[in-house]
């Protein structure tokens, strides 16, 4: 069966919105995730500092909600092949893992908790595709992974990336239509 690993933040929950709202509460600066232009949330922000604080509490993950059509296409993946979450947990949120956990359990009951693999460097974890929003991770595993295939989630930061082993999708269904074909 073919191994689907598939990222947390800005692909299967809405992290940015909650975060740069927690950000907006504690710092008056109006920045929103259509301004953002790369993954560096902080080089946008007039409080860089507090980008970082407003991650650190663990009620951004507690408080997001899913990405559009994440949650039915994530439980049609995980019918169709063996999947794994694969997500980082910022150093400044020391309940981060708890809270993202906590998170997928409550929207995917049914998903086992042993197949989250918390880790920065994804490109060390094996698998036949990739979904994720970060063009570095992806850059990283489609080198480590010649055979492995990528799919990139539209997000305001990632416009001006492509690969050719990788094809950009708004949603975690959409990468569901794609990867069907290979079956």
């Amino acid at each position: 069966m073919k191994v689907v690993l598939i990222d947390m933040d800005g692909v299967l929950v809405d992290s940015t919105d909650t975060w740069l709202a927690e950000y907006r509460a504690i710092s008056g600066d109006s920045l929103y995730p259509n301004q953002l232009k790369t993954y560096n949330f902080d080089q946008y922000a007039k409080h860089p500092k507090l980008v970082w604080k407003a991650l650190s509490s663990g009620n951004v993950f507690r408080k997001s909600w899913p990405c559009r059509d994440a949650i039915s296409g994530f439980q049609h993946f995980c019918d169709l092949f063996d999947v794994y979450v694969v997500t980082y947990v910022h150093e400044s949120v020391p309940d981060g893992a708890q809270a993202k956990t906590e998170w997928l359990a409550h929207h995917c009951p049914d998903f086992p908790s042993q197949d989250i693999i918390f880790t920065k460097h994804k490109h060390m974890v094996r698998g036949d595709y990739l979904i994720g929003e970060n063009t570095t991770n992806l850059d990283k595993w489609l080198e480590a992974h010649p055979n492995g295939k990528g799919f990139l989630i539209d997000q305001p930061y990632n416009k001006n990336w492509s690969h050719i082993r990788c094809k950009r999708v708004n949603t975690v269904l959409d990468a569901l239509m794609i990867a069907q074909e290979d079956l």
